[in-house]
């Protein structure tokens, strides 16, 4: 019943994301349309920062009922928020399955996608495993393991509220293309710094805030290329997010078993480089 639960708490959350996407960037118009993703895509960071910590403490002091209950009274506030304050918008035409597969022939649509899911990959390759790989590198337990994850969120919440400014004014492709640069470099030296709780949480805040550049920037170019059916490419970008987290737990697992957690830092560096040709490669073809 927890796992039917579970999925359809996650259908929920795939089908918000987009939706609160693009109403927020309607609203914001298009010059100030990558702060508004950012703004959003902030409110997964913080609440990662927040409610983790919160979720976990009432699930040992009322069990895990009394967290399911907290899910559900802001899942009711939110709603009234929503209700009480959100404007009217023009509901966008009915489309079909054909319409969406058609939008994924469109120019730098597919190009895009591969970025986000190859970024995502690399990304997660390493978080996914930073419990095994900290215990190999610094004897890790789980008091430094939360400090570490703690600065993970806190980093992403910097990145992200810098990507919404750094796409307005600086433009969305060059964003992205900064994002995976230290991505790749941090990701490369990351085993070698986290030797140390110092070198960890500075690989940490480096390597996060960076890789949180890159998805209201990646929102920001599909929306710019074809605001028409902005709400169906949002949605597709949200699939090659989740695509690539699923690729990472894979990945990471084999590298794992064939050399050791050490190795994740520089097989994801290669996956982020990957990631980087596809997207110079990408806005070369819009120019």
């Amino acid at each position: 019943m927890l796992m039917v639960g579970r999925i359809v708490a996650a259908m929920a959350s795939a089908a918000y994301t987009p939706c609160a996407s693009v109403s927020a960037a309607i609203l914001a118009g298009p010059a100030h349309r990558g702060r508004a993703l950012s703004v959003v895509m902030g409110g997964i960071t913080v609440a990662t920062i927040v409610g983790v910590p919160i979720g976990t403490w009432l699930g040992e002091a009322g069990g895990f009922r009394a967290a399911f209950w907290l899910v559900t009274a802001l899942g009711v506030a939110a709603l009234a928020g929503l209700a009480l304050w959100l404007p009217e918008l023009p509901a966008p035409p009915a489309v079909t399955l054909r319409e969406r597969v058609r939008s994924l022939r469109l120019p730098q649509v597919p190009g895009t996608l591969i970025v986000t899911t190859l970024a995502m990959t690399a990304g997660f390759t390493v978080y996914t495993y930073i419990g095994p790989l900290l215990a190999e590198t610094m004897h890790a337990e789980g008091r430094t393991l939360s400090l570490v994850l703690c600065a993970f969120g806190i980093a992403g919440t910097v990145g992200n509220g810098l990507s919404g400014w750094l796409a307005d004014r600086w433009g969305a492709t060059r964003t992205v293309a900064a994002s995976l640069i230290v991505v790749i470099g941090i990701l490369a030296l990351f085993p070698s710094l986290a030797t140390t709780l110092p070198g960890t949480l500075l690989g940490v805040a480096i390597w996060n805030s960076a890789g949180w550049l890159l998805l209201p920037a990646q929102q920001h170019r599909l929306l710019s290329t074809a605001p028409q059916v902005g709400q169906i490419l949002v949605s597709l970008n949200a699939s090659a997010l989740y695509l690539g987290i699923g690729m990472a737990g894979l990945l990471g697992g084999w590298v794992i078993q064939i050399w050791n957690a050490r190795a994740l830092g520089p097989v994801a560096a290669w996956v982020a480089a990957l990631a980087l040709i596809v997207h110079v490669l990408n806005a070369r073809d819009r120019r």
